[in-house]
């Protein structure tokens, strides 16, 4: 993403140097100084947001807070020692500000961190735990929050710069042409940078993981999370906890697995590689209607898959 923030301040300066068409009375400067203001507006409420919350949300357990800090400082995490750890309903940074730790994993974390002998099913929930807070260490030493709404800014400049009067005179833009615009450019920009970030934040931590058996413990809890996911694709087309519309969607892509599934049973092995990619597609449509802002669950674990044989060639080596 670095290289594509360079493009776009390269494109400014050369916009700016152009004089001609870079002037106060052209449209351009007008639609970006728009932007500008929606995107600083944004940002000012999510902070006043965000700073409200560090100073009424409950801190973290002390045990969770030693064992955050060490694994942030471990791994050079800007103001490890002083970022504000809080309890919520998830894992997430909030407005770039603080770290959130889901409240339940802080809890049962908390209790088993001060055992010298721990279950398995403690071994694995500290690795779970570990890899969500270097998630979001990743989110916060990267500065996501800001870089997401820099990106949204510059999605709705065209949308703005359209609506002018200089530019309406020389290129007339239909008003469905606009509206797909306004609701198309900003929403596949939004989609696509958070879905890349998620990815960033997910290899990140899975390289960073403290041991290659966290790793594969990971590994492991992000395949069982995709093969139940298929499960309940595949036999559940409706959920009470869907709105009407993903029911609706759940409910065709059901019909069409189904109907896949009857044609594998009487296929050659060179038709039913196709179908089982047709039926793969699918699942990944449902994933991404289930949740748009993260890798689906079969790539989570493919990037999880790339980090582990990564790590064993390093760790062989060294």
């Amino acid at each position: 993403m670095n290289k594509k923030y360079s493009i776009y301040k390269t494109l400014m300066i050369l916009l700016l140097i152009h004089q001609s068409s870079f002037t106060m009375q052209s449209p351009l400067p007008h639609a970006i100084a728009f932007s500008t203001f929606y995107s600083a507006l944004g940002y000012g409420i999510a902070k006043g947001i965000a700073l409200w919350k560090v100073r009424t949300a409950q801190e973290a357990p002390e045990n969770v807070q030693l064992w955050a800090r060490d694994i942030l400082n471990n791994k050079n995490i800007s103001h490890a020692n002083s970022v504000p750890l809080k309890l919520g309903n998830s894992w997430l940074v909030c407005g770039g500000s603080f770290i959130q730790i889901d409240q339940e994993s802080a809890e049962r974390l908390e209790k088993n961190l001060t055992k010298k002998q721990i279950t398995s099913d403690e071994e694995t929930e500290r690795a779970l735990a570990e890899r969500s807070l270097l998630h979001e260490a990743k989110h916060y030493q990267n500065n996501d929050f800001s870089k997401g709404l820099l990106t949204h800014n510059l999605s709705i400049i065209p949308l703005v710069f359209s609506f002018f009067s200089p530019v309406k005179k020389i290129i007339y833009v239909p008003n469905i042409a606009k509206l797909l615009i306004a609701i198309g450019l900003p929403v596949v920009n939004y989609i696509t940078f958070t879905r890349y970030q998620e990815a960033e934040a997910d290899r990140f931590a899975f390289m960073n993981l403290s041991s290659i058996k966290k790793l594969e413990m990971n590994r492991d809890r992000k395949l069982e999370h995709a093969e139940l996911f298929e499960f309940n694709v595949i036999n559940y087309p409706y959920s009470s906890n869907k709105n009407w519309f993903e029911n609706k969607i759940r409910s065709i892509l059901f019909n069409k697995i189904h109907h896949l599934d009857q044609k594998l049973l009487n296929c050659s092995n060179n038709q039913s590689k196709h179908i089982i990619r047709q039926k793969n597609i699918l699942i990944t449509i449902a994933n991404f209607i289930y949740d748009h802002q993260h890798p689906s669950f079969r790539r989570q674990v493919t990037i999880a898959d790339e980090c582990l044989k990564k790590r064993y060639i390093i760790e062989n080596h060294s």
